[in-house]
């Protein structure tokens, strides 16, 4: 892969952002950067009816209970800041009437930089269940547990 999700936030991390198109692009960028850094390591969303792609991905994050319990809280939470990110980004975007003030720039990139870094210590491992018991098949597990491991790991 020629570009990383984090390559779209250095893009802009420094940039001076007297300029109010520095400022909303600042607030485009790093939604995106969060959106390919999630993307890179969680690569099988489901798609849900009635939305897009975007719109999936924070559902799919705030909702799950695909994660191991250590990493569901964290999935939720960047669930939640990547939806506010989205949010701003479509007020940055399109909404050109709107004034983007410096600060809430500022505190949005120092937000974005804590989420990457939440984003890259977060395994978004799938938890692990045990198969459906069959009427009838316990003798039969007995005796898989024997042989290996009668557990899966959820697609």
């Amino acid at each position: 892969m020629a570009v990383k999700g984090i390559n779209f936030f250095e893009s802009v991390e420094f940039l001076d952002l007297e300029s109010e198109i520095n400022r909303r692009n600042v607030i485009s960028r790093s939604y995106y950067s969060a959106y390919n850094s999630i993307k890179e390591k969680i690569t099988d969303v489901p798609q849900y009816s009635g939305v897009g792609c975007h719109e999936s991905l924070c559902v799919y994050l705030k909702q799950t209970t695909d994660f191991k319990p250590e990493n569901k809280r964290s999935a939720q939470r960047i669930g939640l800041f990547l939806t506010s990110l989205k949010s701003n980004r479509h007020r940055a975007d399109y909404d050109l009437n709107m004034d983007i003030t410096v600060q809430e720039t500022n505190m949005l990139r120092e937000q974005t930089r804590e989420f990457l870094s939440l984003i890259s210590e977060t395994s978004f491992e799938k938890r692990v269940i045990s198969e459906p018991v069959k009427i009838g098949a316990i003798a039969d597990r007995q005796k898989q547990k024997t042989k290996g491991s009668h557990l899966k790991v959820i697609k």
